[in-house]
């Protein structure tokens, strides 16, 4: 194999590695836009729906809570455990791993309670007059919702993981498609330089011998 032709080999196999390259980093950055985008617009979307539900559930109990000054009670609204306070901020037998004391902290917060998720609302009421207040703690059951974010997840990362092996082997492929037409193209290349020496070679070797034949002799006529 000649120099030229080792050279032109090496720079077709540069030229399809770059274009391999960049064949998969532009989808691959799409595809990754693409999955964060679901991802985070799914989060996003339950977020928000929880947010709703329990602000809801918020105004209800705050509207409707019969209240007793010495007896605090723990009930079910709409799926979700709510806890009444009284003026101690105290809430009578409560059940175990929830807050026996008002705890405001926990508004907005996620905890785990019994291997579930809940979603925490804390505030507080007036009865009439800014003097007698007193509190309520909502608990919203969220371990659907977390295992449908997961659910998300898990698919969408497999989706991407899918389309990106079919995406490379769709691009290497066609790759190597180009570079079978960069050899065949350098392999013709090669036969008609080879092909134009070889009908040059008879005639220049006629020349050359008559040539030879000529100066051999200067003196002679022709």
């Amino acid at each position: 194999m000649k120099i030229k032709d080792i050279y032109s080999r090496v720079e077709t196999e540069k030229q399809s590695r770059v274009l391999l390259a960049l064949s998969i980093i532009a989808p691959t950055i799409l595809l990754i836009f693409v999955t964060t985008i679901t991802i985070y617009i799914s989060q996003t979307a339950i977020h928000n729906k929880q947010k709703r539900q329990i602000e809801t559930i918020g105004t209800a109990v705050s509207a409707l809570a019969f209240w007793d000054e010495e007896t605090s009670v723990a009930e079910t609204v709409s799926g979700c455990k709510v806890y009444y306070y009284n003026s101690k901020q105290d809430v009578v037998n409560p059940e175990a791993g929830y807050a026996e004391k008002y705890t405001p902290s926990l508004d907005g917060q996620e905890v785990v309670v019994d291997n579930k998720y809940y979603l925490v609302k804390c505030d507080k009421i007036g009865m009439g007059n800014d003097q007698d207040l007193f509190w309520y703690t909502v608990y919203l059951d969220i371990t659907e919702d977390r295992q449908t974010i997961y659910n998300v997840i898990w698919s969408s990362t497999g989706v991407f993981v899918i389309a990106f092996v079919i995406l490379f082997a769709v691009t290497y492929a066609l790759v190597q498609l180009q570079m079978g037409v960069y050899e065949k193209a350098i392999n013709r290349n090669n036969r008609l330089v080879s092909d134009i020496s070889h009908e040059f070679n008879t005639p220049l070797a006629i020349i050359k011998s008559s040539m030879a034949q000529i100066l051999s002799q200067p003196d002679a006529k022709v």
